[in-house]
This record gives structure tokens, C-alpha cells and sequence, in this order.
């Protein structure tokens, strides 16, 4: 009888445990989103760290900005070590929102099929759905911060749309955009 009450209070103590392990991680869950608003300064102040960090950036070299669609780029528990250097970008935005230079900015490369053109890749789920709103929010600081390191004097860069982009939102591919500070800070 107390070998049988002994094996009671070790599985007790075991389900016990284990139970409060459960709890402690699914507390501690990384891949649930944070619900943190990032204000646009900070993200004005990221993405100009992000063009300028170990680069030279040539001002003189860019003119226009594409946005072009690509695919769902990663999940919310991928490394940014994971992500496959985009050969034909500058920049990626991913499905969360965040940002990442790819080694074409960091060589300031331009492409013989769009010579001038900062290009920036924006992940997509689905081709006829528009960016997500985090999405939308590091595109408009990114071409800001672009335009400001390379046109200045509170210049803007025009910005065009791929085609998926241009369906998407109805507008016209020969359509040039631009983005004033003022429209990146509004949110």
C-alpha cells in the first residue's frame, strides 16, 4: 500500500511539473503577434539606418522607385539569416511589415533592364489582395527615407507599381507616385 501511495505522489508531482512547464512556455510564446504600435519617426528612423548602415549610398545614381509583388516571403518564426537574397531587389518587406536590404542596395547595383530604379519587393499571400496595413506603413517610410538620401532638398522619388500592384490598387502601370514626409508620419 505505500509503494502504491509513493507512485501517486511521483506521478502528482510529475503531472504537476509537466502541467506548469505547459503554462510557462505557451506564456512564452514567440510566434504570437506582438501588439505593439510602432510610430512612424521610429519606423523613419529604422529604415534610414536600414539604406545608409554600411553603405555608401550614391544619390546621384537613382531616380525612380518600383514596387513590385512578390511571394510570401516568410513565416512569423523565420530568421532573418533564412531569407534567400533577392537577386533581381533592393529591398524586401515581408508579410509582417519588416524590412530587409538585400545585397543589390548594399553594392548600390543597378540592373540593365531598369538602370536608376530602387526596386522593393513586397510579399504577397494572394495576387489580388492589397499590402497589409504594416505592410503599407514601412513602404512609405522606405521611399521617404530613400528620397531623402537620395534626391534631398525635399525632393521625392517617383514611384511606380508593377502590374500585380497596379491591379490591385486600379491604377494605371505609366502612373507615378510619390510620397511626401508628410504622408509617411500620418501612420
Amino acid at each position: 500500500m505505500e509503494l502504491q501511495t509513493r507512485m501517486f505522489k511521483t506521478l502528482g508531482c510529475l503531472v504537476g511539473a509537466m502541467t506548469t512547464v505547459v503554462l510557462l512556455l505557451s506564456w512564452m510564446d514567440p510566434t504570437k503577434p506582438a501588439n505593439k504600435s510602432v510610430s512612424a519617426e521610429d519606423l523613419l528612423d529604422y529604415t534610414r539606418s536600414l539604406i545608409t548602415a554600411e553603405t555608401t549610398v550614391r544619390p546621384n545614381l537613382w531616380n525612380e522607385v518600383e514596387i513590385i509583388a512578390g511571394t510570401h516571403a516568410a513565416s512569423s518564426g523565420q530568421l532573418l539569416s533564412a531569407f534567400p537574397d533577392r537577386e533581381h531587389c533592393h529591398f524586401l518587406v515581408d508579410a509582417e511589415g519588416r524590412a530587409f536590404r538585400m545585397r543589390r542596395w548594399a553594392t548600390q547595383q543597378t540592373s540593365p533592364e531598369q538602370p536608376n530604379v530602387i526596386r522593393i519587393e513586397v510579399s504577397q499571400l494572394h495576387s489580388d489582395q492589397p499590402m497589409t496595413v504594416s505592410q503599407s506603413g514601412m513602404v512609405r517610410a522606405l521611399t521617404a527615407s530613400l528620397s531623402e538620401e537620395t534626391v534631398g532638398d525635399g525632393q521625392c522619388l517617383p514611384i511606380r507599381l508593377d502590374k500585380t500592384w497596379s491591379r490591385v490598387y486600379h491604377i494605371s502601370e505609366e502612373t507615378r507616385l510619390t510620397i511626401t514626409p508628410a504622408d509617411s508620419s500620418a501612420g
